[in-house]
């Protein structure tokens, strides 16, 4: 028959177990959160590489927007001075007067 006193010695040691069992899951999981998130200092690092590409990204988009404004106007100067060229040489011929 167990004594009083040995249940306290089990309790013991079943509380040390389950302190133990605990500190090791605690520190597995904070390896395993180490492991798989990233740390301030990784984090202020990837957010200024992911800004300086945004901003790179950002100023072709801008250049590409520009340069398709000018575009029409071009094409319209273009358009004038082939129409202007077709009146002057129809069928790739000068116009001839007749004198």
């Amino acid at each position: 028959m167990l004594t009083k006193q040995d249940f306290n010695t089990i309790d013991s040691i079943v509380e040390d177990k389950i302190k133990t069992e605990n500190k090791i899951q605690t520190d597995e999981l904070r390896t395993e959160f180490n492991e798989k998130f990233v740390t301030k200092d990784e984090f202020e690092q990837l957010k200024d590489v992911v800004t300086t590409g945004f901003d790179e990204v950002m100023g072709e988009l801008k250049a590409i927007r520009e340069e398709l404004t000018l575009i029409p106007h071009r094409l319209s100067d273009h358009e004038d001075r082939i129409c202007n060229l077709e009146d002057i040489h129809p069928h790739n011929s000068h116009k001839t007067t007749s004198v």
